[in-house]
């Protein structure tokens, strides 16, 4: 049986055979009713004060000066005027034996300070007149509720609430509570009380309604935080050890729970974690919080990400530590309950439980650091491990003198092409179109020093000579020589126009290029997007350079990481005998990136990587 019983009614108005008013007048004068009501000192100063502070004033004139005549002043009344008179006559007290009036006073003193014959008590600063207060009830048409609230005697001593005085003084502190759960404005809340000091229960009886009919609800709910409250500040005292124990057992269970979650990441980073179920949901929930915008924190994440993480703390409160630390801490919260019901709500999972959304919230912080460790390993090497491809060697054309670069340096000296102002119908300085194919080979040569050395501006010129006719290896050694940063015409702007100009000719070359350019954003705008349609262009034509640098980005970059996609490309490219590729496996799965740790395929991976070469391998 809960330690504070409440009983909370609603009495509907006009009733037949019940009166609210008759209530009233019962529960403030029936036999056992404690007669505590001093409301009575509230009303106008009676005549035979009046006439005594005049009396008083008149043989003592320097009473004025005291602060309870000034709080008579301000306001007349019965309790104000009595304590000014009884100051006084206190302060004067040899001069006022002698005198008739005054000894009368003094004699009738205790009657007249006896200021209620009923025991109905209300908020401080309302008088409580029983006759009238009933009439208003009577007459009232509003919702109205009634409530006892009952102690064990050997309690309510205890605690000091066997006195009407006691209640008094908790009603009028709880005037807030029940304005807010009975649905009714502070200051339309009208209540009144009569507490009953008898038998082995004491008990108090309560009526409360709003002076604006209409007003007013009390649903279930209310009626729970009522009793909640009521017995939180009544056993406040005895409370107090038990509120400490909880939250120490709240504090370990979350801290147990983030050590947890902590050591278990630790493990799966090391491959050593031998839970599948857990370490799926983990890496999952590492994967989904890589692509996701915003905020990481539980309040702030999609449904569906909120059930894994859901999922992860019902794993975790399978530990029995984790088990016994909740369980400790219920029992702790069903002790409060107990002060007011012997009715107990149902326990709610450990993944459901606000006061736990802490374990929740550690939870993604420890996922996020499978994710850093991704992104750490996959960013040990720059994107410039990627070879560095050249110029293609092109289609030779059918020129015998092409052996001789001299011949065509001395015969075709004044190559320009700065007034060409498209690709198609332009007209060159020699009478003869120069094929482009070899105008390209010329520049490939330069630049290599194959017999002609090296003359940037030059190559400039044999490269936009061909670049005009169209040839798509030109416009492509354009875009390279522009991102010369030894050449002193460097313009990445330029290079990225090039090369978008021969990709559009479905040049592989300039393809690769834009798309490593597009996903770096070191000389252009970061486009990854961009950049890896150009790449996985290429590689579903078999290139396996290109599919081994867009499988880079979808290990680097978190917003496009996807480990298994990544993964099998890897494996494409690897099968071509793509060093790269065979290093990025060996390290993936020896390190258990994405992936459970398979130490042994990693190492063939590595071995395979460094038979090719590869020194990081």
């Amino acid at each position: 049986m809960p330690r504070l019983v409440t009983k909370f009614k609603y009495m509907k108005p006009g009733a037949r055979g019940k009166s609210a008013g008759g209530y009233a007048r019962y529960i403030a004068t029936r036999e056992g009713v404690e007669k505590i009501d001093d409301s009575r000192r509230h009303a106008p100063a009676t005549q035979k004060q009046q006439t005594l502070i005049a009396k008083l004033l008149r043989d003592f004139p320097e009473a004025k000066t005291s602060h309870e005549y000034q709080d008579y002043l301000a306001n007349q009344t019965v309790g104000n005027a009595s304590e000014f008179i009884t100051q006084v006559i206190e302060e004067n007290m040899d001069a006022v034996t002698d005198t008739k009036t005054y000894a009368d006073y003094i004699a009738t003193r205790p009657r007249a300070e006896r200021f209620g014959s009923h025991g109905l008590f209300t908020d401080d600063g309302v008088q409580v007149q029983l006759e009238k207060v009933s009439k208003e009830l009577n007459q009232y048409t509003g919702h109205m509720y009634t409530s006892i609230l009952s102690l064990r005697r050997e309690d309510a001593a205890r605690l000091g609430f066997d006195t009407g005085s006691r209640w008094r003084d908790f009603l009028r502190s709880q005037t807030p509570t029940l304005a807010e759960n009975l649905k009714i404005p502070m200051e339309h809340l009208r209540w009144y009380a009569a507490y009953h000091n008898e038998g082995h229960h004491p008990h108090v009886h309560l009526i409360a309604y709003s002076t604006v009919p209409g007003e007013g609800y009390l649903s279930e709910q209310g009626v729970e935080k009522l009793r909640s409250e009521f017995a939180r500040d009544i056993f406040a005292q005895e409370l107090i050890c038990t509120y400490e124990q909880q939250n120490t057992y709240r504090d370990q269970l979350r801290q147990q729970g983030r050590e947890s979650v902590s050591q278990i990441v630790e493990q799966i980073n090391i491959g050593n974690y031998r839970n599948e179920r857990v370490e799926e949901l983990l890496r999952t929930l590492s994967t989904r919080l890589a692509r996701t915008s915003g905020k990481k924190q539980y309040g702030y994440l999609k449904a569906d990400l909120k059930a894994i993480v859901d999922q992860i703390v019902m794993e975790l409160a399978k530990n029995e530590r984790i088990q016994s630390l909740y369980d400790l801490w219920y029992e702790q919260r069903e002790d409060v309950l107990r002060t007011y019901t012997d009715t107990f709500p149902e326990r709610i999972p450990l993944e459901q439980n606000r006061e736990f959304k802490s374990i929740r919230n550690a939870v993604i912080q420890e996922a996020m650091k499978i994710t850093e460790q991704i992104w750490q390993a996959a960013s040990e090497e720059p994107y410039q491990d990627v070879p560095e491809i050249g110029l293609p060697k092109g289609e030779e054309p059918e020129v015998d003198s092409v052996v001789d670069p001299e011949y065509w340096k001395s015969h075709i000296p004044s190559v320009k092409t700065e007034n060409h102002a498209s690709e198609e119908g332009r007209k060159y300085p020699t009478e003869e179109r120069i094929d482009d194919r070899l105008l390209y080979r010329l520049a490939a040569m330069c630049i290599s020093g194959d017999g002609a050395g090296v003359d940037y501006e030059q190559v400039r010129r044999y490269f936009e000579a061909a670049a005009v006719q169209g040839n798509a290896d030109a416009l492509y050694g354009l875009g390279k020589l522009y991102l010369k940063k030894d050449y002193a015409g460097y313009d990445p702007a330029k290079a990225i126009e090039y090369l978008e100009r021969s990709a559009e000719k479905d040049h592989a070359f300039a393809k690769y290029q834009l798309g490593k350019l597009l996903c770096e954003g070191v000389v252009c705008e970061k486009d990854i997007a961009r950049g890896l349609k150009l790449l996985e262009e290429l590689a579903e034509k078999g290139v396996s350079i290109a599919a081994y640098l867009a499988d880079k980005v979808y290990l680097r970059e978190k917003e496009w990481q996807d480990i298994k996609k990544a993964i099998l490309c890897f494996q494409k490219a690897a099968e071509d005998g793509n060093s790269y590729a065979e290093y990025q496996l060996g390290k993936i799965y020896y390190c258990g990136i994405g992936v459970r740790p398979d130490v042994e395929k990693g190492l063939d991976y590595l071995k395979a990587s460094a038979a090719h070469g590869n020194a990081y391998a």
